[in-house]
């Protein structure tokens, strides 16, 4: 889900290209070259990153979570990790087939 959100950012700003602008920039050696930060490198980096951790804690509680083993606080709802491997299985794969979606526009 992060690569696809990170890819609608990235398809934002080279189509809407008023929206990205400098935010700082900073002049290296002789002035020959130098480093620009913009605020498309923001938001992808930002949105990319925060998306890909929520992601992989939410995978992972879909399929590690401890709450529904025997003897545990929800022991009685032990189904769920049954349930939970296979929304674990539709997630990715519906992740995926979003991240391709948005590579290939």
């Amino acid at each position: 889900f992060g690569l696809a959100a990170t890819n609608l950012v990235y398809l934002f700003y080279h189509i809407v290209e008023e929206a990205n602008g400098v935010v700082f920039e900073i002049q290296t050696g002789d002035g020959d070259g130098k480093f620009v930060l913009t605020y498309e490198q923001v938001a992808v980096w930002t949105f990319g990153s925060i998306l890909h951790s929520l992601t992989d804690l939410g995978i992972w509680h879909l399929t590690a979570c401890a709450c529904c083993m025997p003897g545990a606080c929800c022991g009685c709802c032990g189904w769920l990790r049954t349930l939970g491997r296979f929304a674990t299985i539709a997630v990715c794969g519906s992740i995926v087939a979003l991240g391709i979606t948005a590579l290939i526009m």
